[in-house]
């Protein structure tokens, strides 16, 4: 893990601040995966080199499975909701840090390398 925060062009920050729709990703137990619909809603700290998303705290499994293994993609693949432009494919990839306080500023923030 790099302690030097990721950047990314200006082309994929316009993706993910405009996507309101993404694909998450996060581990099993068993070792595989589950892809899920989540909103990032434009959170993004483009300097510090982060990335979020927001989930239901009352969906637990999810944010249960994300604390015991931090690994998370997000798949900014669609322009069908939000107001991006681009038609460019953008994969952050990090690990996950999970905020379980509920409030409107409480977000899901995976640091982000995106592609």
């Amino acid at each position: 893990m790099t302690t030097t925060p990721v950047r990314w062009p200006d082309a994929a920050d316009a993706v993910i601040r405009g996507d309101l729709t993404v694909a998450a990703a996060y581990v099993t137990p068993a070792g595989g995966a589950v892809v899920t619909s989540v909103s990032p809603v434009g959170l993004a700290d483009r300097q510090a080199g982060l990335v979020g998303f927001t989930t239901s705290l009352g969906f637990p499994k999810k944010l249960e499975r994300i604390l015991r293994d931090p690994h998370v993609s997000l798949a900014y693949h669609t322009r069908d909701h939000g107001f991006a432009a681009s038609s460019s494919y953008v994969l952050a990839q990090g690990t996950a840090s999970v905020d379980l306080r509920p409030s409107p500023e409480t977000a899901l923030r995976p640091t982000s390398a995106p592609s």
